[in-house]
């Protein structure tokens, strides 16, 4: 494939909400260049109308949206089903009566802020907890195989027209006086340029190879650590999901990640701050994990088959186990693909340069993954308005998120 000197649309990264900018680009009758940068994230979620346009509905790799979803508080277990009568009738049962704003307990309310996919805990009380309910029955998690399904996505869009360059492949964005103008591949000499383009990945990661200083759209707020735990299959009782979160009123909230009967990944978000990175802290961080998950599953310590990192060994964990897993002596250290981001400003999908938006959980962090969606049918409409488009009316689709 040779690629062309000039495209109207260029999307830098895979992140799935960025090829939905470039399906409906080519819609449009629009010429798409894709560049990926071949790194998946390791869980995703995606509205099924997003699916469904790809026609991979039902098809997309560990498809959770048939498997209800559990929010775990000290007192009660809510399945959080995949419509919102589920949802209703559920309310009913653990309370005897209907769910109205106002009554939403705060711990039911984090867990959906959390499935939605936003980087804050949320309020004990939103005034549009209807939208936020609508939002997450809407998403459908793909937590493994991510790579899988953006590579079905790219090969549909192969036939459908687009140019796709090689993973990693973006050296340079050219930006001319606070607007895009063009990007460079590596093994290209000339600028490619592009009318408009999507960074669908961490901003900073593009941000540093611009040609102009361009400042952050977020910053982070907080980071990801994990552990995994291996028990008895027989011990793990059969009203486990999948998929738990244990929220607690003033802690973090846990989830708790089934693979297989018996296989768990505990993982929760830190603040971004030094003391999280003390040994001693995380060691004790671990101990707490594995008790909240011994509530749920009857002699958990006599049914332990592994843990890692294992905190049974104070000293192995403290002095190998743990540094070798976070290797990190300063918040600086911490990887971006662990980092969890909060904004900056008012930018959402807009980035500070011109005609260059945000097609990732960056584009509103406040509402987390679905933004990454709004942005891209904010950025059509922001086009559309700026110079005349032909063919299917992409702003139509903003009814599908509200």
């Amino acid at each position: 494939m040779e690629l062309l000197a000039h495209y109207d649309f260029a999307i830098l990264g895979d992140h799935p909400a960025g090829l939905w900018a470039a399906r409906q680009a080519l819609a449009l009758g629009k010429k798409v260049l894709i560049v990926p940068d071949g790194v998946a994230p390791p869980a995703i979620r995606i509205p099924k109308r997003v699916m469904l346009d790809f026609g991979l509905d039902g098809q997309g790799p560990a498809d959770r949206a048939l498997d209800p979803i559990q929010i775990l508080t000290p007192a009660r277990r809510f399945r959080i089903g995949v419509t919102r009568s589920d949802l209703e009738r559920e309310y009913e049962f653990q309370f005897g009566s209907k769910a109205t704003q106002g009554t939403m307990p705060r711990e039911l309310f984090r867990g959906l802020v959390h499935l939605a996919g936003a980087s804050d805990p949320g309020p004990a009380d939103l005034p549009d907890w209807d939208a936020w309910i609508a939002r997450v029955l809407d998403l459908v998690l793909i937590d493994r195989n991510v790579a899988s399904l953006t590579g079905k996505m790219i090969r549909i869009l192969l036939d459908s027209g687009a140019h796709v360059a090689k993973p990693g492949q973006l050296q340079r964005i050219f930006v001319d006086r606070k607007a895009l103008a063009g990007i460079q591949l590596s093994g290209h000499s000339r600028m490619i340029s592009t009318r408009a383009g999507f960074v669908c990945g961490p901003f900073e990661r593009f941000r540093a190879i611009m040609t102009e200083f361009c400042p952050p759209v977020s910053e982070s707020v907080g980071w990801q650590f994990e552990m995994r735990l291996t028990c008895a299959p027989e011990a793990v009782p059969g009203g486990a999901g999948s998929r738990m979160l244990y929220v607690e009123e003033s802690a973090p909230i846990l989830e708790i990640l089934q693979d297989t009967p018996g296989d768990f990944l505990l993982r929760t978000t830190l603040p971004l701050q030094e003391f999280t990175l003390d040994r001693a802290y995380q060691r004790r961080l671990c101990e707490r994990m594995v008790a909240v998950l011994g509530r749920f599953i009857p002699d958990l310590e006599y049914n332990l088959k592994s843990l890692f990192p294992d905190f049974r060994d104070p000293e192995k964990t403290e002095q190998s186990t743990l540094p070798s897993l976070y290797p990190y002596s300063n918040c600086l250290q911490i990887p971006v693909e662990r980092r969890i981001q909060g904004p900056v400003s008012i930018s959402w999908f807009q980035s500070p340069m011109e005609r260059l938006f945000v097609a990732s959980e960056e584009s509103d962090p406040r509402i987390g993954t679905i933004g990454a969606y709004r942005a891209v049918v904010r950025a059509f409409e922001f086009l559309a308005k700026k110079e005349p488009v032909t063919g299917p009316t992409v702003p139509a689709l903003e009814q599908d998120f509200r």
